[in-house]
């Protein structure tokens, strides 16, 4: 689903009217709507839905210029976090969280999760166990979040939520966008 919303994002539009089909414009549509529909939805659902659809625009539509607003977004759902981050650790922990989120494919690999040893023989990539997905380890994050100590260990656990709102973001505007179309 989301890579037919992205293609809707990205693709060209075609508004032929044909009764029983799906069309890019239909997934367009309910991905706006997502982030407007209210009905039986917490303000969180609501913020997580617009955030998603924000994510989905910049990660598999390859839209940059989302990043700003993804970044607010998430800025906002930091907040929520208790004790809450200040305005400027918010803005680092919200983008190191978007680059891994947006950069996860392992190195090594490509994103595959094996390759070629010295014989000839396909293995699983040792750098990502087999999952074609990055780890970014302490070290990286104490350097992109620049902070040290007790700072940091606090600025960890906020990463990682953030990183949660991240997942539940792009898993709610996906369910808000299949509802939309179901109407339809």
């Amino acid at each position: 689903m989301r890579e037919a919303l992205a293609h809707a994002l990205t693709g060209p539009v075609n508004l032929d009217e044909r009764d029983g089909w799906e069309r890019p414009v239909d997934r367009i549509h309910a991905l706006a709507a997502a982030q407007a529909v209210t009905l039986n939805r917490t303000a969180r659902e609501c913020a997580l839905a617009s955030l998603g659809v924000s994510l989905i625009a910049l990660k598999a539509a390859n839209r940059p210029d989302e990043y700003t607003r993804t970044v607010e977004k998430l800025m906002d759902a930091l907040m929520w976090l208790r004790p809450r981050p200040s305005s400027k650790q918010a803005n680092v922990i919200a983008r190191q969280a978007i680059m891994e989120n947006v950069v996860d494919h392992c190195f090594t690999c490509q994103g595959r999760g094996h390759v070629q040893g010295d014989n000839g023989v396909v293995k699983a990539c040792s750098a990502c166990g087999g999952s074609g997905k990055r780890r970014y380890s302490d070290d990286e994050r104490r350097e992109a979040l620049q902070m040290d100590g007790k700072e940091f260990d606090r600025a960890n656990r906020q990463l990682g939520e953030a990183l949660k709102f991240l997942s539940m973001a792009e898993a709610e505007a996906i369910k808000t966008a299949k509802k939309m179309l179901e109407k339809w």
